[in-house]
């Protein structure tokens, strides 16, 4: 099975709405509706669905495709930024030049 996920945002919700998807040689097929079940506390549920490490990565970058972004790295890209600016002063120091303009 190499599972196939697609994101879509509602413009009107903003809800992102999951699309996952699974063609082999016998043919397509589509995930349906989750139904929730009532268990009693303590009684274990089989997952939902187990990915691979490779379909875990196609359901990941669907994500971001559909403007969804770790909570964690919100600031990596400005943080990084200024990595490369203190980088850029410290080699200026080092060697005795101006910044770069």
């Amino acid at each position: 099975m190499s599972l196939k996920f697609n994101f879509q945002r509602d413009i009107w919700s903003g809800a992102i709405a999951m699309h996952m998807a699974d063609k082999t040689d016998a043919g397509f097929s589509a995930a349906r509706q989750i139904v929730f079940s009532k268990l009693d506390i303590g009684s274990y549920a089989d997952p939902v669905v187990k990915l691979s490490p490779e379909e875990a990565q196609g359901m990941m970058d669907a994500l971001y495709e559909a403007g969804v972004r770790p909570a964690a790295a919100a600031g990596s890209v400005g943080q990084l930024k200024a990595v490369a600016y203190h980088l850029e002063d410290m080699r200026a120091l080092v060697f005795k030049r101006g910044p770069k303009q």
